[in-house]
């Protein structure tokens, strides 16, 4: 990946999702901030987190996204899933809410699974989980999303997933009394 200010190798940084090489990112330069203030709508941040009573057992998902101003919660249950379909569903939906294109994307998780899937390009032997992966990076690839993904401990006090898994914990009991 390439800074976007200089050109520069970035060695994979980023900052709010912009490719910036060390320098660009430490100097913050007068290009940089231009940068940031144009591209300043086109960034989103967006935490997940999935839920299971039992595993397998019924759960929920859920996912906080926000943009500038804009907030938005999403959020569903299954009545027999897993904690890992649950935490890659989240992911799903939270990007089928997005209503533009061209975006970057922070996408805060406290699940490992979905940062190796994901991010690291690790493979799944289990079928249901291919699928979710599979429909994940078809909208990253027809929503020509930039994708950052961030791994954040879970129950850490990170508002963000505090909300989320709150969030997936409310539908896992709902779909428990399905």
């Amino acid at each position: 990946m390439s800074c976007v200010i200089c050109g520069k190798p970035t060695d994979g940084g980023t900052y709010a999702g912009i490719p910036l090489c060390f320098d660009c990112y430490c100097h913050r330069s007068d290009d940089v901030l231009a940068y940031e203030k144009a591209h300043a709508s086109t960034a989103v941040t967006i935490w997940i987190d999935g839920a299971c009573s039992g595993n397998p057992g019924p759960g929920g998902w859920a996912a906080v996204l926000s943009a500038g101003q804009h907030h938005k919660e999403v959020a569903g249950q299954k009545p027999h899933t897993t904690n890992n379909e649950m935490e890659l569903a989240a992911v799903c939906e939270a990007l089928k809410a997005l209503k533009r294109s061209g975006l970057s994307v922070a996408i805060y998780t406290d699940s490992m699974l979905v940062i190796n899937l994901l991010a690291n390009g690790h493979q799944t032997k289990k079928p249901h989980l291919a699928v979710l992966v599979r429909e994940i990076r078809e909208l990253v690839a027809a929503k020509n999303l930039r994708c950052n993904w961030l791994h954040v401990n879970g129950h850490s006090g990170d508002p963000g997933n505090e909300r989320a898994n709150a969030l997936a914990r409310i539908e896992a009991r709902k779909a428990k009394r399905m």
